[in-house]
């Protein structure tokens, strides 16, 4: 997901949420990116499964967003691997 597409997908869920929902959408979202050691990416997805649960659309979207975020983290982590054994 463009960094476009992500904001836009993070400005649909505050205009379509309560402000209590968006602010928890978000502590998962920066828990999960901040400490990812401590969260799963299959317990980012059942928390927000509950969260958007009256709400397939922004669910199914959050798929594609979290989906094509841990690409991008796969991806920098080869590259950080790659890197390390280049250096020894």
């Amino acid at each position: 997901m463009d960094p476009r597409a992500a904001i836009a997908y993070i400005q649909k869920v505050q205009q379509r949420c309560n402000p209590e929902a968006y602010k928890q959408f978000l502590d998962i979202l920066s828990r999960y990116h901040r400490t990812p050691e401590t969260i799963t990416e299959g317990e980012v997805s059942s928390q927000i499964a509950r969260l958007f649960e009256d709400a397939p659309d922004l669910l199914a979207e959050f798929r594609v967003f979290i989906e094509q975020s841990q690409s991008v983290r796969n991806s920098q982590s080869s590259v950080g691997q790659r890197k390390e054994e280049a250096e020894d």
